[in-house]
């Protein structure tokens, strides 16, 4: 009989007890002592108990398991083998992908009986156009979210279009006032939902005569703040980005020295996790960025240089040739100069892709990605000619 992967799960565990049970004369089993996440690097199967409804417990529920949350999820499960991930989608048409990667598809009204009503993570990650009620669905989402204590996480992936152009901006930087522009109302919008309800959630507390006693004698410090924003600087990774669109646009209506900030799915990918496993929780937004700015112009020059697009052997759908692109206007918005030294500090993050002519670098990164060298439905495969 082929045993799920479920059933498995729950075998080991209870193999690992029965075995501490056995090792300790019958007696009590194994007290294990592991750091404040809970995370043993030795045994990993300790680090992610199933659980439900206690702080061992490292479910997560990623909304829009896209490029970004599947590669969440993967982390996710490197880190916590034994921890249920699943991923929530708007159709069924990526479940099978979903699965063979470990993630547990659905979508919201297909969840059995068996999953977990609400997880202690989760990760909002799917775009605006997915829905004709943004707020509404991250809304959704938040009531599935327990949110008990420390040890629990909510991240809604939005974007660095929430600050104004023609800056230079950091994590602090004051963002668009609502009114301003669509795309960014949309997206402040979403955001607030979030942020009003860890406002609401931290008064819900403050009235809590045992709480407050607690918080005063400092036993509650890191009970705040546990949903966040993280805002993403241009996500982009070997085929997917401002690059491919660049060299195949022909001519561009912008000005060749506009600047473009970015992020490797990778790098985003881990920033998320960061922000779901911090310890200090009294920051609540965040920015992704590489820190680097790079001209339009040279996003398509620095992609066509690395010998990652041959046009000798061009295999797209489409059949465009790859070829740096026109640009028609020299004057016009210069766009965003980012930093985010507030988040880099508050998580202990660095990229590792250290910015976007690091990754097509000939000599270091050679524009290859991390992920599998087999396709996928969210256009992650490589090109064997980054090899």
């Amino acid at each position: 009989m082929k045993l799920s992967r479920r059933c498995i799960r729950g075998n080991a565990l209870s193999s690992t007890a029965n075995n501490n049970k056995n090792n300790n004369g019958g007696g009590q089993s194994e007290i294990r002592v592991i750091n404040k996440n809970n995370y043993d690097m030795d045994h990993p199967m300790y680090s992610s108990r199933r659980l439900y409804d206690t702080p061992d417990c490292r479910n997560l529920l990623v909304v829009g398991p896209g490029v970004l949350g599947s590669l969440v999820c993967q982390k996710w499960l490197e880190m916590f083998p034994a921890a249920i991930v699943v991923g929530q989608t708007n159709s069924t048409k990526n479940h099978e992908s979903l699965e063979k990667l470990g993630i547990t598809a659905r979508t919201e009204d297909t969840f059995e009986h068996f999953d977990p009503k609400t997880y202690p993570y989760v990760v909002f990650s799917a775009p605006p156009s997915g829905s004709d009620d943004y707020p509404g669905e991250i809304k959704k989402a938040l009531e599935k979210w327990n949110g008990k204590n420390e040890y629990s996480g909510f991240c809604f992936t939005s974007s660095s279009a929430v600050f104004p152009d023609n800056i230079d901006c950091d994590d602090d930087t004051a963002t668009l006032k609502l009114g301003a522009n669509p795309r960014a109302d949309r997206l402040l919008n979403a955001e607030n939902v979030v942020l009003e309800h860890e406002n609401r959630r931290k008064e819900k507390e403050n009235s809590d005569d045992a709480v407050k006693k607690e918080k005063e004698e400092g036993k509650n410090e890191n009970y705040q703040n546990r949903a966040a924003v993280l805002r993403l600087a241009g996500l982009y990774h070997s085929l997917r980005g401002a690059h491919t669109y660049f060299m195949k646009a022909g001519t561009i209506e912008s000005r060749p020295d506009a600047l473009v900030n970015c992020i490797h799915y990778e790098d985003a990918a881990d920033l998320v996790v960061k922000v779901l496993l911090r310890e200090d929780a009294q920051r609540n937004v965040f920015l992704g960025c590489d820190g680097h700015p790079i001209t339009r112009e040279d996003v398509a020059t620095c992609a066509l240089e690395s010998g990652c697009f041959d046009n000798d052997d061009d295999d797209s759908e489409d059949g465009q040739k790859h070829s740096k692109p026109e640009f028609t206007k020299s004057e016009g918005p210069v766009g965003r100069r980012m930093t985010c030294e507030g988040t880099r500090k508050a998580l202990g993050w660095a990229p590792k892709f250290t910015s976007f002519r690091d990754f097509f670098d000939k000599e270091t990164n050679k524009g290859k990605d991390s992920f599998a060298e087999e396709a996928s439905p969210f256009g992650w495969n490589h090109s064997s000619k980054t090899s």
